[in-house]
């Protein structure tokens, strides 16, 4: 049986966190889905044409102590390369839990202020849109 924490009005449960957070990223990412503490965007923008890629997926892991502990680095496949070689900040990765070649770029989210209401703050939906600034710089 729930405790009265765990449900809303008549019975139903509220959503989690993270669960709020899913809603708020497919507001953008429709086909946003998670596994485990992993989330994929299977058609991410790819902003600068330098890349040669349209769009990829994205992948990123939420941290267990989220949203205290803010996200770290995101993950990309097919990888991205300058020419030949693997862009600054970034390595070749076999970290998320989805099928594919990945590169891994470290990424941070520097203004990292979550708040009580999921929308009145950082959430994943901001880290998600922040990728587009890595990924306009083609280097």
């Amino acid at each position: 049986m729930a405790s009265p924490s765990d449900t809303g009005f008549a019975g139903v449960r509220a959503m989690t966190r993270i669960e709020q957070e899913l809603v708020l990223l497919r507001s953008k990412f429709p086909d946003a889905a998670l596994q485990g503490q992993w989330v994929l965007l299977p058609s991410y923008p790819v902003p600068n044409p330098g890349w040669g890629a349209d769009s990829v997926k994205v992948a990123f892991p939420i941290p267990a102590a989220y949203p205290a502990q803010k996200p770290y680095a995101f993950y990309v496949s097919p990888p991205l390369r300058v020419g030949a070689s693997i862009p600054g900040n970034a390595t070749e990765a076999s970290d998320p839990v989805f099928d594919g070649e990945w590169t891994k770029f470290s990424w941070d989210c520097q203004d990292w202020s979550p708040a009580a209401e999921v929308a009145g703050g950082s959430n994943l939906l901001h880290w998600a849109l922040s990728f587009h600034e890595r990924l306009k710089d083609y280097s």
